[in-house]
């Protein structure tokens, strides 16, 4: 697991479209959550620093 000092959430209307594009840029995919009341993936940077992508 990795330690990140902060640990930012970024929120979308499209999530599946930016964590493409996100992928695209170099990040990661970690692991997605896929619930009925809210839908996030967790990406890691480049340089391995953690953040989540929240559908709005």
């Amino acid at each position: 697991m990795l330690r990140t000092p902060l640990h930012l959430q970024l929120t979308t209307t499209d999530l599946d479209g930016e964590s493409r594009r996100l992928v695209g840029l170099g990040a990661r995919r970690m692991y997605g959550v896929l619930g009925t009341e809210q839908r996030s993936v967790t990406l890691a940077d480049p340089e391995g620093n953690a953040f989540d992508l929240v559908a709005a």
